[in-house]
């Protein structure tokens, strides 16, 4: 249990006297042995609690759920002892492995090891790079150990890594911080059935300006990973956005806005499939001009239908273009198209409609337009009514 203010301890307190209570009646006796009392912070009152007028323990940390909390919420118990847990192990596989092949002892290390440094890594991740490089110093041992086992000549640590196949348990962490952050950010942010499910296996973290209030202590923990992480990916997915400068989390190839770094065209060419592409009109689209609808149309899209194959995304904000040579332009480019269905989610106070359209073009897999987007003179024609599902067909006269 935890309790933030005084009225909480006091509220505290009462179950407690309820609890001894409870039990008295029941004829039960209570374990004071197995309560623990822990204070956090500085300006802690460190309150006493009791059962039955036995005195609960107070402690300096309290394993919860297999983790070490301690007092100053540092998790400096928990890696303490997760290294020596970890080093017995290792010290046990040494002694009972008699074989010379590395992917024995590679397999061992990953089964038996690994998951004892990486248990609930999200909660503990953030701590002091010197606790980072003694969990990173376990895997480094057993690295070398191997290498003598198996008569291996001595290699750098970078090296034996490459060698063996794996990776540093710091990057490893920080992918687990990444995986975390897309189940419960992007997840909330990205709540439509229309989005592909490769969008949560290339997942792309897009911070909405209104957003960025809540969101900068998670941009301040994944900015430099985004960049590295991304760029090794041949199988990608990005959200092009000229919002703000910061909007993709780090990664500026790709921000058409004021801060220009590469062309859209060379920054996409050395990945070998674009999975899904947003394009997002925002909403201070005023101060880049260079991002407007005759440069999506002539610059930005032609780029994009070089590559095989895409998934666009057209997810404009509020504001609709105005231009209706944009819309006549737009649907020659892409030629005849065939509507399928249009999804609807809620967003804010907005309702967004999205048209998923099939081209007969082999270059372009889907584009979601806004509903800003289509047409005035298609004229829409409702078959069949669901509140998720929207069946209809269009007409371009």
């Amino acid at each position: 249990m935890y309790c933030k203010s005084v009225s909480g301890c006091l509220q505290w307190k009462i179950a407690l006297d309820r609890l001894s209570t409870w039990s008295r009646t029941a004829g039960l006796k209570i374990s004071v042995s197995k309560f623990f009392c822990l204070h956090i912070g500085r300006r802690n009152a460190k309150r006493a609690y009791s059962i039955n007028g036995d005195v609960i323990p107070t402690t300096e940390a309290v394993p919860d759920l297999g983790l070490q909390v301690d007092s100053k919420l540092n998790f400096s118990a928990h890696v303490d002892s997760i290294i020596i847990s970890a080093h017995r192990k290792c010290y046990l596989l040494m002694k009972t492995l008699r074989s010379t092949s590395l992917r024995v002892y590679v397999t061992a290390h990953k089964y038996y090891i690994r998951p004892i440094l990486e248990y609930a890594t999200e909660c503990w991740n953030s701590c002091t790079g010197g606790l980072s490089l003694r969990v990173e110093r376990v895997q480094k041992h057993f690295t070398r150990w191997i290498y003598r086992r198996c008569r291996l000549p001595y290699a750098s640590y970078a090296d034996r890594l490459r060698h063996l196949e794996m990776e540093t348990l710091c990057h490893r962490r920080r992918l687990a911080d990444l995986i975390m952050l897309s189940a419960s950010h992007i997840s909330q942010s990205f709540c439509m059935d229309s989005l592909p499910h490769c969008f949560y296996d290339s997942v792309f973290w897009y911070l909405h300006t209104e957003e960025m209030k809540d969101a900068k202590c998670l941009t301040g923990t994944v900015a430099n990973i985004a960049t590295h992480h991304f760029t090794q990916r041949r199988d990608l997915q990005v959200t092009i956005c000229p919002d703000f400068e910061e909007n993709l989390c780090g990664i500026g190839l790709l921000n058409l806005g004021q801060n220009r770094r590469h062309s859209l065209k060379n920054a996409l060419s050395k990945y070998d499939r674009i999975v899904t592409i947003v394009l997002d009109h925002g909403e201070n689209t005023a101060k880049y001009e260079s991002f407007s609808f005759e440069t999506a149309l002539t610059k930005v899209l032609p780029s994009l239908l070089s590559l095989s194959p895409v998934d666009l995304f057209w997810a404009f904000g509020a504001r609709s273009p105005h231009s209706g040579s944009f819309y006549d332009d737009l649907f020659k480019l892409f030629g005849s198209q065939v509507f399928k269905m249009i999804r609807t989610k809620n967003y804010g106070d907005q309702c967004e409609q999205f048209v998923r359209v099939q081209t007969q073009s082999p270059r372009l897999e889907h584009l979601y337009l806004h509903d800003d987007l289509w047409p005035q003179d298609f004229k829409f024609y409702y078959r069949d009514f669901h509140p998720k599902f929207i069946k209809c067909t269009l007409t371009f006269e």
